[in-house]
């Protein structure tokens, strides 16, 4: 359907209506499929036992018979994997190919946007309840909420093994095919919340920045924060402003490094600041917080989110060097004292690529959880203090509940990085952008949305089988437009 409305065209409110409903429906027929296939795989493996166990008995009982040993047959039986076979592989882009096809519609928009108009060919009203890329943004970014794709993960964990059962064998019959099926639905939720928080970021980042573009002209901004709009009766600015900052925090928590390496979230988190301080500065000039105090609220809210980002990348070692090296620092407060949590704005707004790199820190912590850094100062120990400020960072976070209880790492972290002593998750620390097991043209600017799905297209690897082309033309447009550099 959604396709069916790209390549017609069709009216916005019709596909607006059209996010409405998958929006609510979607994650439920994600899980109730899930949890039909793993039934499933638990029914074959029932069977598998059953087969396994009356084959032991009867070999068991020849084996008596003719004065050997009986067992021997049975652990024989046990060594192999299933008999039973033929069941299908439960595939994320098979049953939410809407949310492939929504993240290409995506970043085909924003190749529009940076030519300065939309897809119909006017100039676009970010701001509006009706704004189909916003809506768009906003439906991807969801992917990445915990409620979301990550809370799919627990129906994809391998069936116990063998020793975990006090060693019976027959009941790890089918746990090596189990266990083998689980970790590909497992990478394939985490690709899929890849591909959703991968699109979403620059997406994010180009609609701030048309965003303070549109508040520049004559009564534009104004309007917009004195008006109510959103569905909660909110000023439309600042909850667009808080929900676009609350989707930057879920990304940059449930992404995998590679995949927030390849979407520069340092970009989106600068063009986020230019968009809240304008935001600020059209509120002064209509009374202050005391006269619009929702929208100093919605402020204070997403200047606190896009600090909390920065921690999350911040506690990660890996994203720390590659997004926002130097960015926090901590200051250490008498005991007893409440923490406070400064966010430099302007600073941050005023960071441009392709390094932004900084000559201050963007967000500093005030805590008694700051004590190993008493006597340290930004400029000269920000080099040898990385492992404190990177534990300051986890501490802060997880009084803060942005980890999951009892973590002291990003959800992604805590979901797929290999474990001490090779645990579960093992060989899923190794992740790559774009996604491997997802379909789609690779191409930023490929309008092909033929077919009914981005599956049915032909799709053809390129010679560094990194990236897959829909044709000739997207993989030409793509190898000038950068590919040519990073093609091995």
């Amino acid at each position: 359907m959604l396709r069916y409305l790209v390549v017609k065209d069709a009216a916005r409110g019709v596909a607006m209506s059209y996010f409405d409903s998958i929006g609510v429906l979607l994650m439920p027929l994600l899980r109730a499929s899930l949890q039909r296939w793993q039934q499933q795989r638990l029914r074959l493996r029932l069977r598998q036992q059953q087969q396994y166990a009356g084959v032991a008995a009867i070999v068991g009982a020849a084996d008596e018979g003719a004065g050997t040993r009986g067992g021997s047959a049975k652990s024989a039986t046990c060594s192999s994997e299933g008999v039973v076979r033929g069941d299908k592989m439960w595939s994320v882009q098979a049953e939410a190919g809407v949310m492939v096809t929504l993240a290409k519609l995506v970043r085909w928009d924003v190749a529009h946007l940076s030519d300065g108009r939309s897809r119909s060919g006017g100039m676009p009203n970010p701001f509006g309840v009706d704004s189909l890329l916003l809506a768009m943004i906003s439906f991807l970014a969801s992917g990445c909420n915990s409620s979301s794709l990550p809370s799919l993960l627990p129906l994809a964990t391998p069936a116990p093994t063998a020793a975990q059962q006090g060693g019976d064998c027959l009941v790890g019959v089918g746990g090596g095919e189990w266990a083998l099926a689980a970790a590909v639905v497992r990478r394939g939720l985490g690709e899929m919340a890849d591909l959703c928080g991968g699109e979403a970021l620059p997406a994010i980042a180009a609609l701030s920045e048309e965003m303070v573009a549109f508040m520049k002209r004559p009564g534009s901004a104004n309007r917009m924060l004195t008006g109510v709009g959103s569905p909660n009766g909110q000023p439309v600015l600042s909850a667009t402003v808080k929900l676009l900052a609350v989707s930057v925090f879920n990304i940059v928590c449930h992404c995998s490094p590679a995949a927030l390496m390849a979407a520069v979230p340092q970009r989106t988190l600068a063009a986020m600041a230019r968009l809240v301080r304008e935001v600020e500065k059209r509120m002064r000039r209509l009374g202050g917080a005391a006269a619009n105090p929702t929208v100093a609220f919605d402020v204070q809210q997403s200047s606190g989110l896009l600090s909390l980002a920065v921690m999350v990348l911040t506690s990660d070692e890996a994203l720390r060097v590659a997004c926002v090296p130097g960015w926090l620092w901590g200051t250490p407060r008498p005991r007893g004292s409440d923490d406070q949590v400064d966010c430099e704005l302007q600073q941050l707004s005023n960071l441009t690529g392709p390094d932004y790199a900084t000559t201050c820190p963007i967000v500093r912590v005030h805590s008694t959880m700051a004590a190993s850094l008493a006597g340290k100062t930004w400029r000269t120990d920000r080099e040898a203090c990385w492992p404190m400020v990177m534990a300051l960072a986890r501490k802060h976070l997880q009084t803060q509940k942005a980890f999951s209880v009892g973590s002291k790492v990003r959800w992604w972290s805590e979901s797929f990085v290999r474990r001490g002593g090779g645990g579960e998750g093992g060989g899923e620390a190794v992740w790559h952008w774009p996604p491997r097991s997802l379909r789609l043209c690779n191409n930023p600017g490929c309008g092909n949305f033929g077919g009914a799905s981005e599956e049915e297209l032909d799709l053809k690897k390129c010679r560094c089988r990194a990236v897959r082309y829909c044709g000739p033309a997207c993989q030409k447009e793509h190898w000038h437009a950068g590919h040519k550099a990073v093609c091995m």
